[in-house]
């Protein structure tokens, strides 16, 4: 059920792109007890209005997300019943799940801290566009805790075992190019060029067939629990099921229009453009 929206999260939409910013500068946009709650009720709308094509993920303020707010935790607000742990960390979990099994493509814009539950939701995302001034770190063993929000999962499959034993257990701040070539982040840009960057990103997602991108997410997901031979025959079931789709149908005839208007033109079929053109269809 929906609740009723904080300022600690502004939504914004534009041409089918959802921007989720977590708001709390202040506090490097620290997660609240109750935000957990209300991130997953901002994503389940997301999946479910048909407008909605792409969520980037992001923070205000020159932060992605500094984890819990511990503060916050020990020190609740006048008149707010604190959630008990267990309510809390099953909050978390239904967060991660929801943002992870997405049908839709997710986006983490991290400009600056990423630390601890922070850093877990960014690589929950599909891709992770971090500028090189972000910096990333599963900080729980400074405070005396054991990884959450999905680390665990998480980190082994996108960087292996041993270098998520290097972030977990040392607990050490990784900069944004060494993250990049970890593989916890997808594109690394200048601070400059991130805003640009995640618009280009995000534009790009929100034109490609909606059906054709949920479709490879269900794949890949899947294919970490299959033999290879399992992974062709999932393949084969969802490109049968693509190749009798109207999009894919216009994309044929759109790209047999343009053969056939390129090798009628025998000037213009000997040229680099129309040759490189071919090959990357």
């Amino acid at each position: 059920m929906w609740r009723e929206m904080s300022a600690d999260i502004v939504v914004r939409r534009s041409d089918g792109i959802v921007q989720v910013a977590l708001n709390r500068p202040a506090r490097k946009n620290a997660m609240l007890p109750e935000m957990w709650a209300e991130l997953t009720d901002i994503i389940v709308d997301v999946e479910r209005n048909v407008g909605d094509r792409v969520l980037v993920l992001t923070g205000e303020g020159g932060s992605f997300c500094s984890g819990a707010d511990i503060a916050a935790r020990l020190h609740p607000q006048a008149g707010t019943a604190p959630l008990t742990s267990e309510r809390l960390l099953a909050d978390v979990k239904r967060c991660v799940l929801t943002l992870s099994h997405m049908s839709k493509p997710s986006v983490a814009a991290v400009d600056g801290v990423a630390a601890g539950g922070g850093c877990n939701l960014a690589l929950a995302c599909d891709l992770v566009i971090a500028s090189d001034r972000a910096e990333f770190s599963e900080i729980f063993v400074r405070r005396g805790l054991t990884v959450d929000t999905g680390g665990s999962w998480l980190l082994p499959r996108l960087i292996g075992t041993s270098r998520a034993r290097r972030l977990v257990l040392l607990g050490e701040v990784v900069d944004a190019e060494l993250a990049y070539q970890m593989g916890l982040v997808t594109h690394l840009v200048r601070a400059s060029d991130f805003h640009a960057e995640v618009s280009a990103v995000a534009g790009r997602l929100s034109e490609a067939p909606a059906v054709t991108l949920a479709a490879d997410k269900r794949l890949l997901a899947e294919a970490a629990t299959l033999t290879l031979a399992e992974a062709l025959d999932r393949e084969t079931v969802s490109q049968l099921d693509m190749l009798g789709r109207p999009h894919v149908q216009a994309a044929r005839d759109a790209f047999l229009a343009r053969h056939a208007a390129t090798t009628s033109a025998p000037n213009d079929a000997v040229s680099g453009t129309s040759i490189g053109e071919e090959r990357v269809l």
